[in-house]
């Protein structure tokens, strides 16, 4: 393994870059590549802390986080340490050219069970995330469709807009997703999840988060808003290493929430 130079990387450096099915426009096509170039193939985050407030309460789900792509494959893992009553729980969404597959173990109740359907409008590990917005956080919106939307502006700089859209199958497919990207450095600043022209959760970042290591430009945090729970999540990253390989086994479906590499 040769990690890269440590520092605190932005999580949200992949938002849509899968994009949707099908043949793309060229402008749709620039901007993906262009976003891609600031994800490394491989990543481990040794430490990512999502810490949430309800009606006063603060509660940090804490633990480590892992990705790997390319093309027949995208794959998330996160490991959880924190809070002490979901030590040792995790999450797995696998990405293939035949269709995707989202997974969470309970250590509480040890046992894995997939995600899908209804359960995908639930919320993530008590936050102000759903299921859903997890999917779209990391790219892996394959089925969906996406347009590009008039260029815009957002925090007193240029930003390229693009509007997504949730397959009909989908549990959530009446929502209506707008990205903001920053355009002078292909990072996404900005998510809105609309129905029906309500604002259901809106994820926020600044352009003072945006920091540069090794020619990958990256978000260091960000904040998640539920306007129906009145819940809000902030997002945060400690070091983060990209790597040439990283142990299979921690996105097997089998497998993932056995392998704790996090404490190395």
């Amino acid at each position: 393994r040769q990690p890269m130079r440590d520092g605190i990387k932005g999580l949200l450096v992949g938002l849509f870059v899968a994009g949707p099915a099908g043949a793309a426009s060229q402008d749709e096509a620039a901007l993906r590549a262009c976003m891609q170039a600031n994800v490394p193939a491989a990543v481990r985050v040794n430490r990512f802390e999502m810490t949430t407030v309800t009606d006063g309460v603060s509660e940090t789900l804490g633990g480590t986080l892992y990705m790997h792509g390319n093309d027949e494959r995208r794959a998330l893992t996160l490991q959880i340490d924190q809070p002490s009553h979901l030590d040792g729980s995790a999450f797995l969404f696998l990405e293939r050219k035949q269709g995707e597959q989202m997974f969470v173990y309970l250590s509480a109740m040890n046992r894995v069970r997939q995600i899908n359907g209804a359960a995908m409008d639930g919320q993530f590990f008590g936050s102000a995330l759903r299921y859903s917005d997890i999917r779209q956080a990391f790219g892996m919106v394959g089925g969906s469709t996406m347009q590009m939307l008039p260029d815009a502006q957002y925090d007193g700089a240029p930003a390229r807009a693009v509007r997504l859209k949730l397959p009909p199958e989908e549990a959530s497919a009446d929502d209506d997703s707008t990205l903001l990207i920053d355009a002078a450095h292909c990072v996404p600043l900005r998510l809105q999840v609309e129905r029906k022209g309500t604002v259901l959760r809106e994820f926020s970042g600044l352009r003072a988060d945006l920091a540069e290591d090794e020619g990958r430009w990256y978000l260091r945090r960000g904040r998640m808003r539920d306007h129906e729970r009145k819940a809000e999540t902030e997002i945060v990253l400690g070091e983060l290493r990209g790597f040439d390989d990283i142990p299979m086994i921690v996105f097997s479906r089998g497998e993932f929430h056995r392998a704790r590499f996090g404490k190395k």
